[in-house]
């Protein structure tokens, strides 16, 4: 485009000058037609998803650097500044923060993935998907605390994985249409969450896409059991 081909007299000609005090500088057409003088010890980046449009000599003079997005790192990111905010604004104790940190380790996207394999066409590098998967996620995870008051005994923790494990599922693998799929992401987020096999008292076979969680009672609650009877 005109951009480029302004650029490519800067990058490709022999376009330095001297200022009367012996200073170099480059100049450049723009696509106005205007000509900017530019310090020699100025750097220009350009940021593009395609450089189909790029001569190759231009591409040949450039220093061309690579970033592939990396999913499992952004979406750390992600709850990591979530977290550091939860905690500054609500103070949590540090057992709280360490429990919170731990259980979002385990469900980091690469482990998700995995479970998800062959029951959803999510792909593991689908940045876009991903986050707003996580966003989803954190939502849902927010609400939820902000109906307790987490504190450092067996019953906030509890309270904090059952909404852990009801949040991820329906923020990352609500649309799991397959009873096959969500069964397997159940039983994925019943290792990460539960501390000892049983914890949940449900039984080891049970979905957990059929539960919610009582915050009173800190207990899981199936569904059909809130249907009024016909």
């Amino acid at each position: 485009g005109p951009v480029t081909e302004g650029l490519e007299s800067l990058i490709n000609g022999d376009v330095h000058s001297y200022l009367n005090s012996g200073e170099r500088i480059r100049k450049v057409v723009a696509p106005s037609g205007a000509t900017l003088m530019l310090p020699d010890e100025l750097y220009i980046t350009l940021e593009t998803d395609s450089l189909s449009n790029m001569s190759p000599t231009t591409a040949a003079a450039c220093t061309i650097v690579v970033v592939e997005a990396d999913v499992s790192n952004l979406c750390r990111s992600i709850w990591t500044n979530w977290l550091r905010c939860r905690i500054d604004e609500h103070q949590y104790c540090e057992p709280v923060e360490i429990l919170l940190r731990t259980l979002f380790e385990g469900a980091n996207t690469k482990a998700m993935s995995d479970a998800l394999a062959g029951h959803h066409p999510l792909h593991p590098s689908d940045t876009p998907t991903w986050v707003n998967k996580m966003n989803s996620m954190l939502k849902i995870l927010e609400l939820a605390l902000d109906l307790i008051d987490p504190q450092d005994d067996r019953r906030s923790f509890t309270r904090i994985r059952l909404i852990f494990a009801f949040s991820t599922i329906w923020g990352v693998a609500g649309d799991v249409a397959s009873l096959k799929g969500r069964i397997a992401f159940s039983n994925f987020m019943r290792k990460i969450c539960e501390e000892r096999s049983g914890d949940f008292k449900i039984e080891s076979n049970a979905n957990l896409f059929d539960y919610f969680v009582d915050m009173q009672a800190a207990r899981l609650v199936h569904f059909d059991s809130r249907r009024s009877p016909n």
